[in-house]
């Protein structure tokens, strides 16, 4: 595997502003939805649903930065040409739009619950997690993409250290390129990192993958 960290000045002006902005949309759904979080046992499309709202809530108010124009958000989108059709279709968790741009590139979020008996590390990791990136299933046509881990027990640096063994034990599977590095694109994610791959049966089409994990667990009373 290659050691090299990539420059973020090797990238394209736009790319690097459209993953600031689609971290900080992220940022703020998570922030007003975070209220809401009342137990550990919300499925992932409800944690999903909240941070979606909070975003396009946040998005309408007066005083939003104006960047804001040129985005959307969806939640739960199809993917079509996959082998499947009608419900069957995978589904992306989030994915942000950038209507600015000739092409409407997207920004695919793939969330997953961690949480001790039930939602390890392994399933974050696994075919219905990182894999729909690894496997092609899930932005195919994007350099990058992101998972989102919503941490329901213990805290966010146990579960950075046990994603990130994960993601190195299964290394062969995950087609993983260079050890994983930390990468903060935004201040309200300190704990941010990024691991590299190739895809399956898709040499040349690499994909950089940003891990972000959520604090979902209830507030302490």
């Amino acid at each position: 595997m290659k050691s090299n960290t990539p420059d973020p000045s090797h990238f394209q002006p736009w790319k690097v502003a459209f993953r600031k902005n689609a971290h900080m949309l992220i940022s703020a759904g998570y922030s007003a939805g975070r209220t809401k979080i009342t137990t550990n046992k919300h499925n992932e499309e409800h944690i999903t649903e909240l941070i979606v709202c909070g975003i396009k809530d946040w998005m309408r108010r007066a005083g939003c930065p104006s960047w804001c124009k040129f985005y959307s958000v969806h939640e739960e989108a199809p993917v079509s040409g996959k082998g499947s059709h009608g419900k069957s279709r995978p589904r992306t968790d989030i994915f942000i739009e950038l209507g600015s741009r000739p092409k409407r590139p997207e920004y695919v979020f793939e969330a997953k619950r961690l949480c001790t008996n039930g939602f390890e590390a392994g399933k974050y990791t696994g075919v219905e997690g990182m894999g729909c990136f690894t496997g092609g299933i899930y932005a195919a046509g994007y350099d990058e993409a992101a998972m989102l881990g919503y941490v329901q027990s213990n805290t966010l640096i146990e579960w950075k250290k046990r994603v990130k063994k994960s993601i190195t034990e299964n290394a062969a599977s995950l087609y993983l390129q260079s050890p994983q590095y930390d990468e903060v694109v935004i201040p309200d994610f300190p704990l941010e990192w990024v691991s590299e791959h190739e895809r399956h049966n898709s040499k040349g089409n690499p994909v950089r993958i940003y891990h972000i994990l959520l604090n979902c667990l209830p507030p302490e009373k």
